[in-house]
């Protein structure tokens, strides 16, 4: 134990006697400790967002969208429509929930104010389909959405942009000349894992739209949502809404349907998939920086040991034996190295705090895990890269040593 203790007082001493060179090796060592955490950091936040957003759309939900149009009888061309929407409901019994979907965008106006936001047209399943609940008013009715009222439901932003801090509730909106009431704010749910901000919209019912704001052909619709009894039945359910759509649109079967049905499940699958590719990718050029630091230690350890090979000599003229030579000189990597890990996990702690002040809505953690794994990445740089070193000066000819200039 005291030989060890000797050892990494001669290690601190070494260290303080080049200040600036034992800091520049150690900076190697933190920026690729600090890439490391980082990476690890990122790649949980970016993984968290996604159960999130998972959570709020559901597992068993399947969006129907077009692949193609169809021609009708008249030379018109259509896609999906309330009637498939219907059907879907009618028809396939593993399908619990349905709601057209018809998209737009348009100018708001309310007073002196002007916003233009993404408008959507669908029917009160909408809400429980995608999970968005209501912060403040109201859903508008049945009886509303069958009398076709002038009602309408906003996101939490579209409430910012239009009233500010007042209450929108009973107040008009006007959307293309049509005065709308507002009945509903949606409860704020920030930006999806793509940055589009889902708190800027406005929801009405779907025939209100089609009436007032966007008229469509012959009831069609930009796209359905469907939902599954449960995950584990989320496959049936697919099979069953392709045949009522291949039915309805006259597709046979092995040709390729004109409706695509998108399970949100896979989606985020293949969204896992290609998260944990690209933190591997990140990884491993974080990893080939310690690499790097690693034989920058390598380097300093090498150039000392040429530097001190009097004050080896010395030592092993002394009565220090090999394995105390090589001791002291893993001590300093070690230093070197353990500095080094220390200063690269602080750094990232502070950028994690930074991106958490800056990014509202992410969940970014340094997770602990990745600070150990750090650390003891770094010590084992340290020990890996300053053997060499260590072991060179522990070969040293003591009379050999003693005679040189």
């Amino acid at each position: 134990m005291r030989r060890l203790s000797i050892a990494l007082r001669l290690a601190v001493r070494a260290g303080l006697a080049h200040p600036l060179r034992s800091i520049l090796t150690s900076l190697s060592i933190a920026t690729g400790v600090f890439a490391v955490a980082a990476v690890v950091a990122a790649g949980q936040s970016a993984r968290a967002r996604i159960e999130q957003e998972l959570g709020s759309f559901g597992s068993t939900l399947v969006v129907a969208s077009a692949a193609s149009t169809r021609a009708t009888g008249d030379g018109r061309r259509i896609a999906l429509t309330v009637e498939d929407a219907a059907a879907v409901a009618r028809e396939a019994s593993a399908v619990i929930g349905v709601a057209p979907v018809q998209n737009g965008t348009a100018l708001l106006v309310q007073g002196q104010r002007q916003h233009r936001a993404p408008i959507i047209g669908t029917t009160r399943g909408y809400f429980e389909l995608t999970r968005r609940s209501i912060a403040k008013g109201s859903q508008f009715t049945a009886l509303e959405e069958a009398a076709k009222d002038k009602v309408c439901v906003i996101g939490e932003r579209t409430r910012r942009e239009i009233w500010g801090d007042a209450d929108p509730i009973g107040q008009t909106l006007s959307i293309g000349g049509t005065p709308l009431r507002v009945v509903g704010v949606l409860k704020a749910i920030g930006s999806d894992i793509f940055g589009k901000d889902q708190d800027d919209l406005v929801l009405m019912p779907l025939e209100s739209f089609r009436a007032r704001i966007q008229p469509s052909a012959l009831g069609s619709v930009s796209s359905i949502l469907l939902a599954a009894a449960d995950p584990a039945h989320v496959d049936r359910a697919l099979e069953q809404a392709d045949r009522v759509f291949r039915a309805r649109h006259h597709v046979a079967e092995g040709e390729r349907s004109d409706v695509v049905l998108t399970a949100q499940r896979a989606a985020i699958e293949a969204l896992r998939g290609s998260l944990r590719s690209l933190s591997a990718l990140l990884l491993l050029v974080a990893a080939v920086g310690l690499v790097v630091g690693g034989i920058g230690v390598m380097n300093i350890m090498l150039v000392s040991v040429k530097e001190r090979r009097r004050e080896i000599g010395i030592r092993m003229a002394l009565g220090a034996r090999s394995r105390d030579i090589r001791a002291q000189f893993l001590f300093e990597a070690l230093l070197l190295s353990g500095i080094g890990g220390s200063a690269g996990t602080l750094l990232a702690a502070a950028s994690v705090l930074l991106a958490q002040s800056r990014l509202a809505g992410w969940a970014i953690e340094l997770d602990p895990m990745a600070v150990a794994v750090g650390l003891g990445i770094s010590s084992a740089i340290g020990l890996l890269f300053g053997f060499f070193p260590a072991r060179e000066a522990s070969l040293t000819e003591p009379v050999l040593a003693l005679g040189r200039d």
